[in-house]
C-alpha cells in the first residue's frame, strides 16, 4: 500500500479549509429604549459581552449594578458598538443604563464552570481571561 507524502496529504486537506471558529462573542442590541435580549445567558466564563446601540439619536450605556459597578462600557454613540466586556465570573449580574435607568435595565447570567472529578475550574478556560474588572472607565474616571 502506497503512503500519502507531506505535499499530496496538504493537496487533499487545504482544499477543504480550517473548521468554522467558535464564536467568541455575545451581542445585546439597544434599541427603542430597551436591551436585548433582556436576559443574556452566556456560554460560558470568559466570553465578552458587546452591546450594539441600534438607535439614531441616542446615546446609552450598559452600566452594572450595585456597588462594585463591575463595568461601566461608558457611552455607546448611536450606531455603534461598546467594547468587550469579559464576563470571567460566574452569577446573575443586573445593569442599566445611566441615561434610562427605569427604562433600559437589563440582566447578564454566567454558568459557573468546573471540572467534575476536582471541582476546580476548567483549565482551558483560564486563557479566555483577559481582563481586569472590577475596574471600569467610570472608576479611573472618577480617580483621575
Amino acid at each position: 500500500m502506497r503512503r500519502l507524502g507531506p505535499v499530496a496529504l496538504a493537496a487533499v486537506l487545504i482544499p477543504f479549509g480550517a473548521p468554522p471558529a467558535l464564536a467568541v462573542s455575545q451581542s445585546v442590541d439597544m434599541e427603542n429604549f430597551d436591551f436585548s435580549p433582556v436576559v443574556t445567558n452566556v456560554l460560558f466564563q470568559g466570553i465578552p459581552v458587546h452591546w450594539n446601540n441600534g438607535t439614531i439619536y441616542t446615546t446609552h450605556t450598559s452600566t452594572a449594578n450595585g456597588p462594585f459597578e463591575l463595568w461601566d462600557t461608558g457611552d455607546v454613540l448611536p450606531g455603534t458598538l461598546s467594547r468587550d466586556v469579559y464576563m470571567n465570573y460566574a452569577g446573575t449580574f443586573n445593569y442599566h443604563c445611566i441615561y434610562h435607568p427605569t427604562q433600559m435595565q437589563g440582566r447578564v447570567r454566567v454558568p459557573l464552570e468546573v471540572v467534575p472529578t476536582s471541582g476546580s475550574p476548567a483549565p482551558w478556560r483560564k486563557r479566555l481571561k483577559e481582563t481586569t474588572w472590577p475596574w471600569s472607565p467610570r472608576s479611573a474616571r472618577a480617580s483621575s
